[in-house]
């Protein structure tokens, strides 16, 4: 099996009723000079208003993949199995519930949605499985994590070459307030900090808790983290940014029939996504960060605090926690 076969492999998540929840735009970014690629949705309407709430239940979901690694979840799936106690299913729910809630205590930008719905976007629809889950180490007592949001691998533009993804996740109410906080914590991401930076030490991370448990597969994309090896002249670093943001067109709705509110949605949020790109390689450039790889994604929401509101109700903590 070809590595990338093996790679798409590896995600084994369950992404069945993503495309109700969300409806992709399709837009074309093109700077000259400037490497950035994106993908822009918009949550699915009902009766004339986007399904918030069905959308942070979806999200809710996800949180036992995207906070516990494989290994734990296999490991109490084979026991399910073979006792039939639905404990070992009700004990990762609590697991997870209680890593994401303890990470959200202890780092003030830790432990938000923003961070699962940019794991579900990346593992479903780039194709491109969580590599490390850092939010299983952020909340060991042994090992402070810094860094990015989630770090992912995809395949490359050819056979032998491999996308190393960093993630960055911003749920603000000001588009260019997110755009603002990402190259922020782009830049902070490769300074050096007592002679080293928080993408080196994530390249530990990744090196030494590889969330993959085939040893084949683990040890070929070892190589591409080892500088002595040939496969690592064919990595490709790549920051990925999922913003989820305040937008409702003041010319949208107002008298309209319900089923034609989506449709002057969709028409104002094309012009939307074509104005923050725009302002999004306009903030790249005075970052001085416009050498690097983006990769955008975007969701608006009438309210991001009524989004995350209803996340937490889910989860069971407080929004104000």
């Amino acid at each position: 099996m070809a590595l990338s076969e093996q790679l798409l492999a590896a995600i084994k998540g369950v992404y069945a009723g993503l495309d109700v929840r969300v409806v992709e735009v399709p837009h074309r970014c093109s700077y000259e000079g400037i490497s950035l690629e994106g993908n822009f949705y918009y949550l699915t309407f009902r009766n004339g208003a986007p399904t918030v709430d069905e959308f942070a239940e979806y999200i809710y979901h996800r949180v036992i993949p995207y906070c516990l690694p494989r290994k734990i979840r296999s490991e109490k799936d084979q026991k399910y199995r073979s006792t039939g106690d639905p404990r070992y299913i009700h004990e990762l729910t609590d697991q997870a519930r209680h890593l994401f809630a303890k990470a959200r205590a202890t780092r003030s930008k830790s432990g938000e949605p923003g961070e699962v719905i940019l794991f579900v976007l990346l593992e479903a629809f780039l194709k491109a499985p969580q590599i490390a889950c850092k939010m299983y180490l952020k909340t060991s007592e042994e090992m402070p994590v810094h860094g990015s949001d989630g770090v992912h691998l995809a395949c490359g533009s050819t056979a032998s070459s491999l996308r190393l993804i960093w993630g960055e996740s911003k749920l603000f109410e000001r588009i260019s307030s997110a755009f603002d906080d990402i190259f922020e914590s782009v830049g902070k991401f490769l300074s050096s900090n007592a002679g080293r930076t928080p993408r080196e030490r994530d390249l530990d991370i990744v090196r030494d808790h590889t969330d993959v448990e085939d040893p084949v597969l683990k040890e070929a994309l070892m190589r591409y983290f080892d500088p002595y090896a040939s496969e690592s002249l064919q990595l490709q670093e790549v920051f990925a940014c999922f913003v989820g943001f305040e937008y409702w067109p003041s010319s949208v709705g107002g008298g309209a029939e319900k089923e034609n509110v989506e449709a002057e949605f969709r028409k104002a949020y094309s012009e939307r996504i074509a104005s923050a790109c725009d302002l999004f390689v306009e903030k790249m450039k005075s970052a001085g960060l416009q050498h690097l790889v983006f990769h955008i994604l975007l969701i608006p929401f009438p309210s991001v605090s009524a989004f995350r509101a209803k996340f937490f109700q889910h989860l069971g903590v407080s929004h104000t926690d």
